[in-house]
């Protein structure tokens, strides 16, 4: 998953919010724009842009942990048993 650099705006004196947009595939290969943001603090600009690009790079590895991470598979003979009893 790759994050797009992002904008940044000042909220209020020294609260900032960053914005992300980046493509998430779902299981029928449908592709979704989808966006997070993140508020912190900065007292000037630079260190409000510096924080976007830290932030940036933390999303960046969580979406490859996730990537990497072998997503639970449940066999099929255990399948009908997860069907609610009646």
């Amino acid at each position: 998953m790759k994050y797009l650099p992002g904008s940044l705006r000042c909220i209020r004196n020294g609260l900032w919010q960053a914005r992300y947009t980046y493509q998430e595939v779902d299981n029928d290969g449908t592709v979704r724009k989808k966006q997070k943001a993140r508020n912190f603090h900065a007292e000037t600009q630079k260190e409000a842009i510096a924080e976007k690009e830290r932030i940036r790079e933390e999303l960046e590895r969580e979406a490859l942990l996730k990537e990497m991470t072998p997503k639970k598979i449940v066999p099929k003979t255990l399948q009908g048993d997860l069907r609610p009893h009646r």
